[in-house]
């Protein structure tokens, strides 16, 4: 009898190792593309449309605030970018809806579409 008892906890065992493992494969694939395709839609200049040109060029590595003629680096984690301000980091949450970009930070959401020159 406990040949059977083990038998159960041991198929119980190799069936959660099947279901983790096809999970877990088709997330990091997922994730990486979501992550690639916010690297790749970030990028070039922006406006809030609060003047006649663009308010911010984002690069690969930073952000060029045209207004402040600085620029600051940033990371991306996911959908989370970190923008390293001269004061300190800020922390914003970035989406999209069609081709406006939204970056919503504990100050409120900010909207930006592609500024064409």
């Amino acid at each position: 009898m406990q040949h059977k008892h083990y038998l159960n906890y041991g198929f119980l065992a190799l069936v959660c190792l099947i279901l983790f493992t096809a999970c877990h494969d088709k997330k990091l694939p997922k994730d990486a593309a979501i992550m690639a395709n916010l690297e790749v839609r970030i990028i070039g200049d922006w406006t809030d449309g609060s003047t006649d040109n663009a308010c911010l060029q984002i690069r690969e590595d930073s952000i060029y605030y045209v207004d402040e003629g600085k620029s600051y680096k940033y990371e991306l984690h996911q959908d989370t970018i970190k923008i390293n301000f001269t004061e300190g980091p800020s922390l914003g949450i970035i989406s999209f809806n069609e081709d406006t970009l939204l970056i919503s930070d504990e100050e409120g959401q900010n909207k930006f579409w592609h500024f064409k020159k």
